[in-house]
């Protein structure tokens, strides 16, 4: 692709220089916040994802539900959403073609001047990848709502293409990005064939429908932090112990990078979640069933409201490995199904309940058979499911450097024939 034949120097911390024709300007001078509420007595709530505004279901309860949506902005179709908290993990934006409410939490933008929306969405996309908005963010630290103000965002300055190229920016990007997105598609649904594939020879190698059976509560004591015990973000700081959560949870294991810490009184106020290496960890809330085990821990850590220890007080029963592929198996998965039928609000596994899960199990050495037989599954389709990630990363990678290099005046697309189907930005 080509560049621009002339560039102009420009004094902006994110870019040093764009085509010469193109302009510089303050967001305030293109967009205003709105902040009109909406005076609909039942109004379409809507959610600001990753890939689109949606309508959200408030009525299966899941996530933060407002008592009411008096205090909700309006949205209309076109309106742009910028989300401002979290920077690093919440850092998003999208137009709406639904017309709703959204939390005030949000920024809504609406263009006071004659522009390409698209483009604009195309271009805030590209300041959040390239952590340009991040860099003038505050809070108590980056890795803890890191937010964008009003005022900053208003100040910040943005390019003005002419309007045309806009257009032609936005239907490009339109065309190329549906692209991406469709090769992104393909290698998903092959790690979805992949993992149901993985996931049926384990359970088939798991599954024992005769023989002896035993509730958890035979070889097992649970142990969790009862309530929050005052514990709140506010002490979450670079300092003190480590404090896993369930978002800390990955591929089996604890990535104790995204943890954070807290205070070493947190550590000694329950002897029973002072984790250590070898410790069995199911979350409990949230995403009810994530495991882990804990490996290559050198400091003190303790656990969140979220989590639970599964720990053995008789192991010539049931082995560590054995359990945890049950309970990652359907075996459990149906059991906890079957226990939440019927329940309208938010599910959560309790001690109580989880004390009585009952499975078939056979003698300790078959266990270790089985379980060796289920890591060599796993090393042969993670491979596998790896290199499928790493296709889709680099997809990604693409996506987000032509998205930043197009919207920059980077690239010259202006002569560039588009598809007549992506020819709908004006």
């Amino acid at each position: 692709m080509k560049r621009y034949k002339k560039y102009k120097q420009v004094n902006l911390p994110w870019l040093r220089e764009v085509p010469e024709h193109w302009g510089t300007e303050k967001i305030k001078r293109l967009f205003y916040i709105s902040k009109d509420l909406s005076t609909k007595e039942n109004p379409v709530i809507l959610s600001l994802a990753r890939d689109k505004v949606k309508v959200r279901d408030i009525s299966n309860n899941k996530g933060q539900i407002a008592v009411d949506y008096s205090n909700y902005n309006k949205v209309e179709k076109g309106d742009l959403l910028l989300n401002p908290m979290d920077l690093y993990s919440g850092a998003n934006c999208n137009i709406s073609y639904i017309e709703g409410v959204i939390s005030p939490a949000y920024i809504n933008l609406r263009n006071k001047v004659k522009l390409n929306k698209k483009y604009y969405d195309y271009w805030f996309k590209a300041q959040y990848t390239s952590l340009a908005l991040q860099s003038v963010g505050k809070g108590v630290s980056k890795d803890n709502r890191w937010t964008l103000t009003n005022e900053t965002l208003l100040n910040y300055v943005t390019l003005t293409p002419p309007l045309s190229e806009q257009s032609q920016i936005a239907n490009f990007l339109d065309w190329k990005i549906g692209e991406i997105d469709r090769l992104v598609g393909l290698e998903k649904r092959k790690i979805k064939k992949i993992e149901k594939l993985k996931n049926r020879l384990i359970n088939k190698l798991i599954k024992v429908e005769n023989g002896n059976k035993i509730k958890i509560k035979y070889f097992c004591n649970l142990f969790g932090r009862i309530g929050w015990q005052g514990l709140n973000s506010g002490e979450y700081s670079d300092k003190g112990i480590l404090l896993i959560t369930g978002t800390d949870f990955k591929n089996g294991e604890i990535n104790y990078e995204t943890c954070v810490r807290v205070p070493y009184f947190r550590w000694e106020q329950n002897k029973n979640i002072q984790i250590k290496n070898d410790d069995l960890l199911i979350t409990k809330a949230g995403t009810v069933g994530k495991l882990a085990l804990v490996k290559n821990l050198k400091e003190k850590a303790t656990l969140n409201s979220g989590i639970m220890k599964i720990e053995f007080f008789k192991d010539t029963i049931v082995t560590k490995e054995y359990l945890y592929y049950v309970l990652k198996s359907d075996i459990f998965k149906e059991w906890f199904n079957n226990l939440n039928l019927g329940v309208a609000t938010i599910i959560h596994l309790y001690q109580r309940d989880f004390y009585n899960f009952e499975f078939f199990y056979p003698d300790i050495h078959t266990q270790e058979k089985v379980v060796i037989k289920i890591k060599n599954i796993e090393n042969k389709f993670d491979n596998l499911l790896a290199y499928l990630e790493s296709q889709i990363q680099n997809l990604q990678e693409l996506k987000q450097s032509l998205i930043s290099d197009v919207v920059t005046g980077k690239i010259d697309v202006r002569d560039i024939k588009i598809p007549e189907k992506y020819r709908n930005n004006r």
